[in-house]
């Protein structure tokens, strides 16, 4: 009798053993990620398709006078902005992607 008590108490200091290496793993592999994602906030992450590249001011514009042209072409009224409204958007973007990813980080 006693012997079997042994035995389970055995397997049951494996299990919890295990299940706290497989957290570890899991955790330090959470909190790399984050520390990259903190280095480089602007290429952390995925961004959803379609929306304007925060790479540089001239890519965003480019792609904010890419989506005027296709909304054009579905006879939409349009207007385009001058280089300072844009880059107050660009620079409003930017800092909420970093925001953004310096709070999930």
């Amino acid at each position: 009798m006693e012997k079997s008590q042994k035995i389970i108490a055995q397997i049951y200091g494996y299990i919890v053993c295990f299940i706290a290496v497989i957290t570890f793993l899991i955790s330090v592999t959470i909190f790399v990620n984050s520390a990259i994602d903190l280095a480089d906030p602007m290429h952390s992450g995925w961004s959803p398709s379609g929306s304007p590249s925060l790479a540089s001011f001239e890519n965003y514009k480019m792609d904010i006078l890419k989506s005027i042209q296709k909304n054009d072409d579905l006879k939409t009224a349009s207007f385009v902005s001058d280089d300072k409204t844009l880059h107050s958007m660009y620079e409003s973007a930017k800092n909420d992607k970093i925001e953004s990813v310096i709070h999930q980080s």
